[in-house]
C-alpha cells in the first residue's frame, strides 16, 4: 500500500508565567529528527489567573480544540506532547475530555 506517510507530529505546551523560549530551541532538534514541531503557545499565563478556575477551564478548552484541529488538518495518526508544568495539566485535561485523540505512548526513539 503506497500513499503519503503521514506526520509525526511533536507537540509543545509551555507552562505558566512563561514564553516557551525552549519550545523554539527544540525545534531544530525535532525537526532534525523528521518530526514536525507544533508549540501551543498562549502567551502569558499570570498565576493568579491559574487559581481561577474559569480562567483555567478556558485555556484546558482553547487547548482542547487546538490539538483536536491539529489533528484533523494534518490528518495525523498519532501525535507526541512534550509540555512543562501547567502546560501538563492543560495537556492531561484536554486528552480526558477527547477519547479518540491520536497520542503516541512511548517515548520518541
Amino acid at each position: 500500500m503506497g500513499g503519503l506517510r503521514r506526520p509525526r507530529v511533536v507537540v509543545t505546551i509551555h507552562g505558566i508565567r512563561t514564553h516557551g523560549q525552549w519550545q523554539k530551541a527544540i525545534t531544530p532538534y525535532l525537526a532534525s529528527h523528521g518530526l514536525v514541531p507544533y508549540h501551543i503557545d498562549f502567551g502569558w499565563f499570570h498565576a493568579l489567573k491559574f487559581l481561577v478556575p474559569w480562567t483555567r477551564e478556558r485555556q484546558i478548552e482553547a487547548t482542547r480544540n487546538e490539538l483536536r484541529n491539529l489533528v484533523d488538518k494534518v490528518n495525523a495518526r498519532r501525535i507526541s506532547i512534550i509540555a512543562h508544568s501547567f502546560g501538563t495539566l492543560l495537556a492531561m485535561q484536554a486528552l480526558l475530555r477527547v477519547q479518540d485523540f491520536p497520542v503516541e505512548d512511548r517515548p520518541i526513539s
